[in-house]
């Protein structure tokens, strides 16, 4: 039997490549569509296992073939393949994107990690071939209920290991996590769709999708119409189920795998395999020939569409004035068009077997390139025709496009010579303009207003930051928060400021890697003494644990408030939370009670075009598309403030112009409030810092610190490295903290922790020791909030 099945697969399906072009179309419009579109939720409940079960139905093993020889036989139709696409992405990257670090690119291309690449399919599709072999090979062993009970247990076995690997904190720590945690080669993804795998490869053997559709036909009696609406209420009946799943674990979608998002496993997996066996019965007697075409060509439709067809077509369509849904749906149409000429174009020059194309799909291009045509008296082959009006309309092109170049830059220095001439020509009008003013009276009061500004501002009363920057005064700002706010949105948000308003504005970031509001809470303390901050950018919520989050942000407020009266706040609304949390809700009632104005990056991503996907490919932090978001947010929110500020002095100036006295109302200490709206903010109101030149170091690993006086809560500013990090901290030789981490990434990551809620007292020795060298030559010093002694600065 498997002799037979094999040789059938040397010929194409046609209905399965229906399946597959529908399945792209799936892929694509997932991709292009905002995380919050209902459809776009409802298709991702079986979209990514639908890929997974085609792959299934198809896998073949031949009679006592070999681990060895199917291996190989793997590397070279998928491995060898996805080698040469991702080579192709690389090289339109430094060319198109102008990507500056092409080596580590290289680099994840033998990870094949999901965040890297858009080939994660073909990397899991590999692995999961060879854990198919082998879970065939095992099952084929047994017979009766006996194998039917290890077919079960082994997928069940696979999601419980799969699901295991995702609930370890040391997944998140592995060298290469950013954002997601996987295994190289997605490992770990091929153990989560072993099912979908498993389940088509018995339903091909067994002929379900076959019996299944054959029994549809029969009750519909072959009215194509019924037989479609059937299989579209399946669809229905899976989404519904997959959306379920997700809402009751909080969600708004069922599963991603991708991103390793499941939900409540049981509903998720049902509804994926409800989904995948209604598109297959779908298209099964209906085969569409436009979805064939693609289904053949869906390895270019793949693996390019995301990274290299997106951004070129994006360029032109982002600009058109046509509302976003057309231009989803353009952008649709035009991918599969643009994936069909670079296709047609590899078959032309003979290169797709090289990123995989089939040798069936390889034989019907070769048979339309190779057919003979008459150009003239002249019969020569459809390939030879198509490369030489390839290489004409290249040549016309390039010449054309030069011509209009040097046109336009000799029109484009034409015109601006009028201009510049008409200018001159102005001058001398312009200086009697200014010589003699059309009202004197009217300048002199203009003059007067503006200086009695100047001297408000900069010799007189005090002014808010937005009003001194109505008036031409430089601020100073200050950005305190998380990995988020360390961004280079927030220095682009200096340069805003300076060349919206014409004035300098210096920006200092203290915002920390994997920073809570404690730690902006302790970096503010340890600021040292310096000119006051006119503006305070705070950028907490994502490190955050909800318990007690409101009481150390409140503090990160008043903390500022000390030492920057008249600092006017902003807080970040971080759109790595993905939805208005607890923790969001919380920052949006402290800002309205402190009157600060919030920067809502949520709603920025949500009326965004793209994806959240797209907007912060590591699920966390804002990529380039989501720092422009963030930026945009940021001066929506400053843009108002500022204009508020300079109605009130256009205020003045029309009461200047009509003889009214100045009489300045000026919003200084504009956040103060007496009591803060936690009494617990009071327990953090002093603070002690022992920094690490305080102690001695009596040898490689210890520290020890004599006459301490000290109470409070305690705190450690140190470097986690990677690998195993202990530390254990004493005083008077009693045991006090013994900390222990598993840090698995590739670099040292400074952090400043809170150690206790509670308060201790310290009144002696105090002694430190970590577990590696290493380890102790990051320490920077322990922190005492409320401690009873002077807090001492660094």
């Amino acid at each position: 039997m498997e002799d037979k099945t094999t040789n059938k697969t040397l010929k194409r399906i046609d209905w399965l490549d229906t399946t597959r072009g529908f399945a792209m179309l799936l892929v694509f419009w997932g991709h292009i569509a905002s995380r919050s579109s209902v459809f776009k939720n409802a298709i991702y409940c079986f979209s990514a296992p639908l890929l997974f079960f085609m792959s299934g139905y198809l896998f073949r093993i031949r009679p006592n073939e070999r681990f060895g020889d199917f291996a190989k036989k793997k590397v070279k139709s998928i491995v060898l393949p996805c080698t040469w696409l991702c080579v192709a992405i690389i090289l339109f990257s430094m060319v198109w994107q102008r990507s500056t670090a092409p080596l580590s690119m290289v680099k994840l291309l033998f990870l094949q990690t999901r965040p890297s690449w858009p080939t994660w399919y073909m990397a899991c599709l590999f692995v999961l071939n060879l854990y198919m072999f082998l879970f065939v090979r095992c099952t084929n062993r047994m017979t009766g209920a006996k194998r039917i009970y290890a077919i079960i247990g082994i997928n069940l076995a696979a999601v419980a290991l799969g699901m295991l690997f995702y609930s370890l904190p040391a997944a998140k720590n592995l060298p290469w996590y950013d954002g997601i945690a996987c295994l190289p080669w997605n490992s770990d993804l091929a153990l989560m769709a072993l099912p979908f795998f498993s389940v088509a490869f018995y339903a091909a053997k067994n002929g379900w999708v076959d019996k299944g559709s054959e029994f549809l036909l029969a009750k519909t009696k072959h009215n194509v119409i019924l037989y479609e609406l059937v299989c579209l209420l399946g669809l229905c009946i899976s989404s519904a189920i997959g959306l379920y799943s997700g809402k009751l674990c909080g969600m708004n979608w069922s599963l991603d795998m991708y991103y390793n998002d499941y939900t409540f496993v049981p509903l998720t997996y049902l509804s994926g395999f409800i989904g995948s066996y209604f598109v297959f019965l779908a298209w099964r007697p209906y085969p569409v020939k436009f979805l064939q075409t693609i289904g053949k060509h869906s390895v270019i439709y793949f693996a390019w569409h995301l990274q290299i067809f997106f951004p070129i077509l994006k360029y032109f369509i982002d600009p058109l004035a046509i509302p976003q849904d057309w231009k989803d749906i353009l952008l649709l149409i035009s991918t599969c068009l643009l994936a069909e000429a670079v296709y047609q174009f590899l078959e032309l020059t003979g290169t797709g077997s090289i990123f995989g194309v089939k040798a069936s799909v390889q034989a019907d291009s070769d048979q339309l390139w190779d057919k003979p045509i008459l150009i003239g008296k002249r019969r020569m082959k459809r390939r030879t025709a198509a490369l030489a009006a390839l290489c004409i309309v290249c040549f016309l092109g390039t010449g054309l496009f030069g011509l209009k170049k040097i046109y336009g830059h000799e029109h484009q220095m034409n015109e601006r010579l009028g201009e510049i001439k008409a200018s001159t020509d102005r001058i001398p009008e312009l200086a009697d303009a200014l010589r003699t003013p059309d009202n004197p009276q009217q300048l002199m009061m203009q003059n007067k207003l503006y200086e009695a500004v100047s001297h408000a501002v900069t010799k007189g009363q005090e002014t808010d930051a937005f009003t001194s920057i109505a008036c031409g005064k430089d601020v100073r700002m200050l950005f305190v928060g998380d990995s988020i706010g360390a961004q280079e949105w927030s220095k682009s948000a200096g340069d805003w400021i300076e060349e919206q308003y014409g004035i300098s504005c210096e920006v200092k970031n203290i915002c920390m890697g994997w920073g809570t509001s404690f730690t902006g809470y302790a970096r503010l303390h340890m600021l040292e003494e310096e000119e006051p901050f006119d503006i305070a950018v705070i950028c907490f919520g994502q490190n955050d644990s909800p318990v007690d989050f409101a009481w150390f942000y409140e503090t990160v407020i008043r903390t500022l408030l000390d030492d920057n009266p008249n600092c006017c706040l902003f807080s970040v609304l971080e759109s790595s939370q993905r939805a208005y949390t607890e923790k969001i809700q919380e920052i949006i009632r402290l800002a309205a009670y402190y009157d600060i104005p919030v920067i809502d990056t949520l709603a920025a991503y949500e009326q965004s075009e793209y994806s959240y996907d797209t907007l912060s490919p590591d699920t966390i932090h804002p990529g380039p598309l989501g720092q422009d978001l963030y930026l945009q947010a940021f001066t929506e929110a400053f843009g108002k403030q500022v204009d508020a500020a300079w109605e009130t002095v256009s205020n003045q100036i029309s009461k200047a112009l009509t003889g009214t006295p100045l009489t300045w109302n000026l919003s200084l200490n504009r956040h103060f409030k007496e009591q803060p709206d936690d009494p617990r903010v009071y327990d953090l109101e002093q603070f002690l810092y022992l920094p690490v030149e305080g102690f001695t170091r009596v040898d490689d690993l210890t520290y020890v610190r004599e006459d301490v006086q000290a109470s409070g809560l305690p705190g450690v500013f140190y470097w986690v490295v990677p690998g195993d990090n202990r530390m254990q901290i004493y005083a008077d030789d009693l045991p006090l903290y013994d900390l222990a981490e598993n840090f698995y990434h590739y670099n040292t990551q400074s952090r400043i922790e809170l150690l206790d809620k509670n308060k201790i007292t310290v009144d002696g020795r105090i002694t430190v020791v970590f577990g590696s060298k290493e380890q102790a030559d990051g320490f920077r010093g322990l922190t005492f909030s409320n401690s009873v002694a002077s807090a001492e600065k660094s």
